[in-house]
């Protein structure tokens, strides 16, 4: 099984889908993350009776993120099948609630030394 990531699989998606159709299974990462498994399809009968949508690879990434399955077609036939890695879990606010805590003093004004240096007083380019 090979692992690819997004940019790559967009400019070698040709590819990928010759590797797919031959048996192998490719799977697509996004930041290094198994995102979508490029297999081939099982059976091509159904499909190919839509017109063929033209190739659209913003719509491929946002199917991607959206976790959805699609399917590449060549020629009207399907020769193979996106399908998400794993469900994403859906964030939860508040999961971090009562791991960090800050001290009462991070609420207390700067230094005016300190003040100074953010507004860029001891900077050396060229403003003072």
């Amino acid at each position: 099984m090979a692992t690819i990531n997004m940019h790559d699989a967009k400019t070698q998606l040709s590819d990928l889908v010759a590797r797919a159709e031959a048996g192998e299974e490719i799977v697509i990462a996004r930041r290094n993350k198994p995102a979508v498994r490029l297999v081939p399809v099982e059976s091509a009968k159904g499909f190919g009776e839509e017109p063929q949508a033209a190739y659209d690879t913003d719509g491929m990434s946002e199917a991607v993120r959206a976790g959805r399955e699609f399917t590449i077609m060549l020629g009207g036939k399907a020769v193979a099948k996106v399908v998400p890695v794993a469900a994403r879990k859906p964030r939860v606010p508040g999961a971090l609630k009562g791991l960090v805590t800050l001290p009462d003093s991070v609420f207390d004004p700067l230094p005016d030394d300190d003040l100074d240096a953010w507004e860029g007083k001891y900077s050396n380019d060229g403003q003072s």
